[in-house]
């Protein structure tokens, strides 16, 4: 995407997302901010005691633009975030033992205008010249079932959730000259274990997942730059490659008085792709109170 520079010269960055970009502008006004702006609707339903039914569904919308404060705040990329998720899920319980079955769904569009300036010379310094858009829009669903042994020990608490899922996506550039679909399914386990010791209560959950290649379309008309293209054809083997991720957290609640919590929370992520060089590892550590 070109935007405009303060040196009068069209630059290229590279997008990490809806409307969005990790590389800085040439020059000296290199001040950036986001304002945003956004709502969230849901219901629930479910019955008085712990087992049987249980649904719920919630719409979410946000709205972001990236300022280029530095230079009369103008408008770089305007970014509207829509999501409606529903899921629906029965638990029951036999002698010393729960079991349960869920379904979720979630829609997601997301739609960018990218604002491309004047080069900077004359009076049109900061007249839009042409916009770009960008559409992505996923569908998601997943089923899983539940495992929860009851321990003659009621402090401890086991779930093991197996679960299958599917994911479909389809982003546009440039009113579908660039066009990028692909369907990924997925299967894993996820386990959680809760337990209070040491005058707090200890939580752990564990995930791993495999996602394994799908057939997938790949379009890209009109893209004569090479280092914009090599960027697109990575990006889609990445989503597209056969993967394994693994996740990690434990954290622990500390009563620190009536409705006043204190938690520290620590996590980490681990995805390898098969047929592409080096791994991916993220990590993180979170303090807070609850109150």
């Amino acid at each position: 995407v070109d935007f405009y520079s303060t040196l009068g010269n069209a630059f290229m960055h590279t997008m990490t997302g809806l409307g969005q970009t990790y590389a800085r502008f040439t020059g000296t006004r290199t001040s950036a901010q986001y304002t945003a702006i956004g709502y969230q609707a849901a219901l629930q339903l479910f019955a008085p005691q712990a087992l049987g039914w249980r649904s719920q569904a919630s719409y979410t919308y946000l709205r972001s633009t990236r300022h280029l404060t530095s230079e009369d705040n103008i408008p770089l990329t305007v970014m509207g975030d829509h999501r409606l998720q529903a899921s629906l899920s029965y638990l029951a319980q036999w002698g010393d033992h729960r079991v349960g079955l869920s379904a979720t769904s979630l829609l997601k569009h997301r739609k960018g205008i990218e604002n491309l300036f004047d080069s900077g010379n004359g009076l049109s310094y900061h007249r839009i010249s042409s916009r770009q858009t960008y559409n992505d829009r996923q569908q998601q669903w997943q089923v899983a079932l539940f495992y929860e042994p009851m321990f003659a020990d009621q402090n401890l608490r086991l779930r093991l959730r197996p679960y299958y899922g599917s994911h479909h996506v389809k982003m546009t550039h440039r009113e579908d000259s660039r066009h990028m679909e692909f369907t990924r399914s997925e299967v894993g386990l996820n386990i959680e274990a809760q337990r209070p010791m040491l005058h707090c209560q200890w939580t752990l959950i564990a995930d791993g997942t495999y996602l394994p290649a799908n057939a997938k379309s790949l379009q890209l008309t009109g893209l004569t730059d090479g280092a914009m293209k090599a960027m697109y054809l990575h990006n889609y083997r990445v989503l597209t490659s056969s993967a394994t991720r693994l996740n990690a957290l434990l954290r622990c609640d500390f009563d620190c008085g009536p409705e006043v919590h204190f938690f520290i929370e620590t996590g980490g992520s681990w995805t390898h792709y098969r047929h592409i060089d080096g791994n991916c590892l993220s990590s993180q550590l979170t303090l807070g109170i609850r109150f």
